[in-house]
C-alpha cells in the first residue's frame, strides 16, 4: 500500500536558519546577561581587595587588624592586641568594613 494513501506526508525540511537557532540564543544571552555579570562581580572583587598599609583589613578566616607591612607577597597584619601575624596576600578578603547597627523602630524605644 503506497504511504500517500495512508495519511503520511513527507516532512519539510526546516529552513537553514532554524538550526543556528540554539546557537544565536546562546550568544546574546552571553552578550546581555553571563558577561555583564562576570563583570560586575570582577569590578567588585577587584574594590574589595584592594587595600594600602595601614588599611584595617579582614582575613578570609576572620581575623581583623591593621596592615604594617607587605614583602615578596606576605602581608604583615597587627591585631588589637598588638600581636603582628604574617599572611599570604590570596588570605587577605579585603578591607575591614565595620557592620552598622540595624535601625531600631520609635515604637520599640518606647516601651
Amino acid at each position: 500500500m503506497p504511504l500517500a494513501l495512508l495519511g503520511a506526508t513527507t516532512a519539510q525540511p526546516a529552513p537553514a536558519f532554524m538550526s543556528f537557532l540554539p546557537l544565536i540564543v546562546l550568544a546574546a544571552a552571553y552578550f546581555l546577561w553571563f558577561r555583564p555579570r562576570m563583570n560586575k562581580i570582577k569590578a567588585e572583587r577587584a574594590r574589595v581587595t584592594i587595600f594600602e598599609i595601614g588599611d584595617r583589613v579582614q582575613t578570609v578566616g576572620g581575623l581583623v587588624g591593621t596592615a604594617v607591612s607587605e614583602t615578596d607577597g606576605i602581608i604583615t597584619i597587627r591585631t588589637a592586641s598588638g600581636t603582628e601575624l604574617d599572611f599570604v596576600r590570596r588570605a587577605i578578603a579585603g578591607r575591614y568594613v565595620p557592620p552598622t547597627p540595624a535601625p531600631q523602630n520609635e515604637e520599640s524605644q518606647e516601651s
